[in-house]
């Protein structure tokens, strides 16, 4: 399969969009600065740009340069949007961590597959809530496998954001994600967390990421319950 680099730039624009990392009515770098930053050509950086535009991430505006101008509601998942339909005022999203970084053993019943390179070592797992308001909505728990990243404990993620903390720290960048959505019944731990009663249908989302390092990989699962929100792949 070829790589084309527009596609890694576009993939990363939209993850730090969809993350919240990057906001509404933001002004990106120009072409200039990000050719320079990714150390690709003006040509590159222009294809990602204009498949940003068609999937309507953001615009052009003549004087200014490339404007974020998505307005759905978002929760940081780096492959959906997930928003307010019909509704353009709201609280922003809140993050709560349940457990902040910290080593940690992988859980027996992992829900995917792990290589025996990952088992051999702990992972760095997080676990934290996304709040609109005052209600719960989605429940996350992330594990990286600790290849020689010790510096995601020890000092507090930047500006709350793993891409940006592993791309700050390590050079390492989110490439594409898998993911397998399916529906639970909310147990009790669940039930306390998100608000709701025991039992009540809730949806997971399992997603493994790539990097650009071959050998690294982070694994999510988010929770997902309100029934004021959309999930939608866009």
């Amino acid at each position: 399969m070829k790589n084309f680099p527009y596609l890694n730039l576009y993939d990363e624009m939209k993850y730090r969009i969809l993350s919240g990392e990057i906001r509404e009515s933001d002004l990106l770098p120009s072409e200039n600065e990000l050719a320079a930053k990714k150390q690709v050509t003006r040509l590159t950086v222009r294809r990602a740009l204009e498949e940003l535009v068609k999937d309507g991430f953001i615009q052009k505006v003549q004087g200014l340069g490339s404007k974020v101008i998505s307005n759905h509601r978002n929760l940081g998942l780096p492959f959906q949007n997930i928003y307010i339909a019909g509704d353009s005022s709201f609280d922003p999203v809140k993050l709560i961590y349940i457990k902040k970084p910290h080593l940690d053993n992988w859980d027996e019943y992992f829900f995917f597959p792990l290589s025996p390179a990952e088992l051999a070592v702990q992972c760095i797992s997080y676990k934290l809530l996304r709040v609109i308001g005052e209600e719960p909505v989605m429940l996350e728990q992330t594990s990286i496998p600790d290849f020689n990243l010790s510096a995601m404990v020890s000092k507090p993620f930047e500006n709350l954001s793993l891409a940006q903390t592993l791309f700050s720290r390590y050079q390492v960048e989110i490439l594409s994600a898998r993911h397998e959505i399916r529906a639970i019944l909310a147990d009790k731990a669940l039930s306390r967390w998100l608000q709701v009663k025991k039992g009540k249908p809730l949806v997971q989302v399992n997603v493994k990421f790539s990097t650009t390092r071959n050998d690294l990989f982070i694994y999510s699962r988010y929770i997902y319950s309100t029934e004021k929100y959309a999930l939608v792949n866009r």
